[in-house]
C-alpha cells in the first residue's frame, strides 16, 4: 500500500525512490535532482546494459544518456550506499514515506498500516483510524464548561456553569472527570461529566486544596496513569522563587512541590504520561 504519485512518462522521465520525477537526461550528472539520491547511486559510466546481463545489477538497469547506465530498484527499495549494485529495504516508517495516520509498521518494499487500541480503520488500507468511543471536545466560556461530541451530530452537554472564572481545565479520560482551575476564588474543583439522560448538568466540587495567601492556581494537568494533578501555583505580586508546580492525588491531598526555585511565569503546563515528563512554557518580562 503506497502514496498516490503522478505517473512518469517512462519514455523521457526517470522515477526516484522517493517517486518524484526527473528527466532521463539528469541521471547520473553528479547532482541529487532526485533528492534520495536515487537518481546517482548506482551509477557505471563504462560500458552498457543489457537485458541478458542486467549490468550485474539486482533488480533492472537503465543506459544513461551520453555512456554508461544506472541500476534501479523495485518499488520500495533503493540502491545501497555501499554497492552501487544492490538494493536495500526503504524504511517507509521511519522516512514518513507512508500515508497512516497512526500505526505504521515497515515491511520488505512496503509498509502497512494499522490502528492503536481504542481505534477502528475506516478505509481498506487501515490508513485512516477511528476512535470506537465517541470524540469529546470540552470548552471552557468563563463561567461555564461544554462537552461537544465532535464526532456525532455535533451534540452538546453543559457540563457546570456559573462558575467565576475558569483558567483553565483538563480531563480523567478513566473517570470521565473533568478538573479546573478558578482563577477568582483560587480554587481547584472537578465535575463528573454528565451523560445527557439522567443527569442534566454536572456539579462542581471543591477539592479544597490549600493555596498560598499570595498565590492563585494557573494551569492545571492530570495524569490519569498514575492519577495525580499537576498545577501551577503562580504568585500574584510576581515574587522570584514562589511560583512552583505543585502535585496532588486526584482528590486534592497530599499535596508536594514538584518544581521550584527558578521559574519565570510559568503560564501553561502539560503532560507525557508515556515518558513521564511534565512540560511548561514561560512568559519573560
Amino acid at each position: 500500500m503506497c502514496l498516490k504519485h503522478r505517473e512518469c512518462d517512462f519514455t523521457t522521465e526517470f522515477q526516484c525512490a522517493n517517486h518524484n520525477c526527473i528527466d532521463k537526461s539528469m541521471l547520473c550528472d553528479l547532482k541529487d535532482d532526485c533528492g534520495d539520491e536515487s537518481d546517482e547511486r548506482g551509477c557505471h559510466k563504462a560500458k552498457s546494459c543489457s537485458v541478458e546481463d542486467n549490468g550485474g545489477c539486482e533488480h533492472s538497469c537503465h543506459n544513461v544518456t551520453g555512456g554508461g547506465y544506472i541500476c534501479v530498484c523495485n518499488k520500495g527499495y533503493i540502491i545501497s550506499r555501499s554497492n552501487p549494485k544492490i538494493c536495500d529495504d526503504i524504511d517507509e516508517c521511519a522516512t514518513f514515506g507512508h500515508n497512516c495516520s497512526q500505526v505504521c509498521t515497515n515491511l520488505k518494499g512496503s509498509y502497512m498500516c494499522s490502528c492503536l487500541e481504542g481505534f477502528t480503520p475506516v478505509d481498506p488500507q487501515r490508513s485512516i483510524c477511528k476512535a470506537d468511543s465517541p470524540l469529546v471536545v470540552l470548552i471552557a466560556s468563563g463561567d461555564d464548561i461544554t462537552a461537544v461530541n465532535v464526532t456525532g451530530r455535533n451534540h452538546q452537554v453543559e457540563v457546570v456553569r456559573r462558575e467565576r472564572r475558569i483558567d483553565s481545565l483538563d480531563y480523567d479520560i478513566n473517570s470521565r472527570i473533568v478538573y479546573w482551575a478558578d482563577g477568582a476564588d483560587r480554587v481547584i474543583k472537578r465535575s463528573f461529566i454528565p451523560d445527557g439522560s439522567d443527569v442534566q448538568i454536572g456539579h462542581a466540587q471543591n477539592l479544597n486544596i490549600p493555596i498560598g495567601d499570595s498565590a492563585r492556581p494557573t494551569s492545571i494537568s492530570v495524569d490519569w496513569v498514575s492519577e495525580v494533578l499537576y498545577f501551577i501555583e503562580a504568585d500574584k505580586q510576581g515574587a522570584k522563587g514562589k511560583t512552583r508546580i505543585v502535585a496532588t492525588t486526584l482528590d486534592g491531598r497530599y499535596k508536594r512541590s514538584v518544581v521550584t526555585g527558578a521559574l519565570e511565569n510559568p503560564t501553561s503546563l502539560a503532560l507525557n504520561p508515556a515518558t513521564g515528563n511534565i512540560l511548561f512554557s514561560s512568559s519573560y518580562q
